[in-house]
């Protein structure tokens, strides 16, 4: 009978770095991965979780649709003295969709206010801390912790690269016909072998993109990619004069979109009106409209279009509802990952633990 290789030092070291990084991150793993999952398809799901807060209960069959800045009024009656920081013209906007209104604050403070276009009236309020998506976006990014979760969870990132790494690395196979065992699950084999499976095979086909949602994921943690400069214009205007409510009126307001089209406004700090549509961004002046900046994706630097690519590439949404599909799918590998391999482990402690029964008895 053939003795068994030892495995080197090597491996021993790769598979001693790839078990104890894994229990040390798996549980925050698994709960960011889910939640992420969850995000996934936040845009497909808010609508139908919240559908008084996205459409319109009637009126949604005339084009009469109310003047921008009316909306704005009674929106501002629902935002508990906080000052209105965005206003979302969706793409459904014309078609039955509301306007939706946003608070200024942090995630968990913003109070979010849809208002039927037709006539006024404020349909939906979603009070701070109440949306399902914002608190898990919350939850995803840091844990519900501020700056000690963010640096938790980018950490996290750094430490699941280290593990995938070694994960491939302790998967490589040494000939053929181990390679067909590793790239394919035996259905019909023993609990404990199907477990392994699921970790090995599962892992390996997974590798690819729970990588890549790690490396943009980190983006949100460290500064990798710089954006431009800090906006400054200095025009000393805080308020949105009655022309500029007209622009983005006739430009945007009025205008199909294929796509949402979120509307920053002016405040004490802020002395300008920004347009985000997709990658695009237009600054305007806020009391003479005049266009300060056209920071739409072809006219910015590299650096910012490559960071305009990592939230697209983190979702999946960069390669359609097809991709976020796929998307969701790896993510749940990947939460199962830590919790096969832990079992894997635990399986293997038991089975080292002495028989201290037999001992006592012999």
């Amino acid at each position: 009978m053939k003795k068994k290789n030892k495995p080197s030092f090597f491996k021993k070291l790769v598979s001693t770095v790839h078990l104890w990084v894994g229990l040390v991150v798996g549980l925050v793993f698994v709960l960011v991965a889910a939640s992420g999952a969850v995000l996934s398809f936040e845009d497909e799901l808010e609508p139908v979780i919240y559908p008084e807060f996205y459409f319109a209960k009637d009126g949604s069959n005339t084009n009469a649709l109310l003047p921008i800045k009316n909306l704005l009024e009674s929106a501002k009656q629902h935002s508990e003295d906080k000052k209105i920081a965005r206003i979302v013209l969706t793409k459904d906007l014309g078609k039955g969709g509301n306007v939706l209104f946003v608070t200024a604050g942090s995630r968990l403070e913003r109070s979010f206010i849809g208002v039927n276009p037709y006539n006024g009236k404020v349909q939906n309020v979603i009070k701070p801390g109440r949306n399902l998506f914002t608190w898990m976006e919350e939850f995803h990014r840091k844990l519900i912790m501020g700056k000690i979760g963010k640096t938790i969870t980018g950490i996290c990132c750094i430490a699941y690269i280290l593990i995938i790494l070694t994960g491939i690395i302790l998967w490589w196979p040494k000939n053929k016909n181990i390679l067909k065992q590793r790239t394919k699950i035996k259905w019909d084999a023993s609990a404990k072998r199907l477990n392994w499976d699921f970790h090995a095979v599962g892992g390996i086909y997974s590798a690819p993109l729970l990588m890549l949602m790690c490396l943009t994921g980190i983006t949100w943690s460290y500064p990798i990619f710089k954006s431009d400069d800090d906006i400054k214009f200095n025009t000393n205007s805080h308020k949105i004069s009655a022309q500029t409510y007209e622009m983005l009126s006739q430009e945007y307001y009025l205008k199909a979109r294929n796509e949402n089209v979120t509307i920053g406004l002016p405040d004490k700090k802020k002395d300008y009106v920004n347009v985000s549509i997709g990658k695009d961004d237009f600054y305007y002046h806020p009391e003479t409209s005049a266009l300060l900046r056209d920071a739409s994706y072809e006219k910015i630097s590299i650096n910012s279009q490559i960071k305009s690519w990592m939230k697209p590439l983190h979702t999946g949404s960069a390669f359609g509802f097809i991709g976020k599909l796929i998307y969701f799918l790896v993510t749940l590998i990947g939460v199962s990952l830590p919790i096969t391999g832990f079992t894997i482990w635990f399986g293997k402690k038991k089975k080292k633990k002495p028989n201290t029964y037999k001992k006592a008895i012999a």
